[in-house]
């Protein structure tokens, strides 16, 4: 991951198993099966994908986001 002024502009810094089992304890303790017709493992995995499988480049380099979320994703925000 690069480093530098900028690196935390971009990065939330939030464990992401963590972030995906606070999640599914949110909506399992409120009741939540669905979520406007989306089940709650479906909603599991795509989170799970969004947090897990966050590629960026920098440079001409590929990096893979291994601890936190994308800054400006509307899961990184509402979590």
């Amino acid at each position: 991951m690069p480093t530098g002024i900028g690196d935390t502009l971009y990065v939330r810094q939030l464990p992401q198993e963590e972030t995906l089992d606070t999640l599914m304890t949110f909506l399992h303790t409120y009741g939540y099966r669905k979520v406007k017709g989306i089940s709650i493992d479906t909603i599991k995995k795509l989170a799970s994908i969004i947090l897990e499988d966050n590629v960026f480049t920098y440079g001409k380099n590929f990096y893979k986001q291994t601890t936190g979320g994308a800054m400006g994703s509307s899961l990184s925000l509402t979590l």
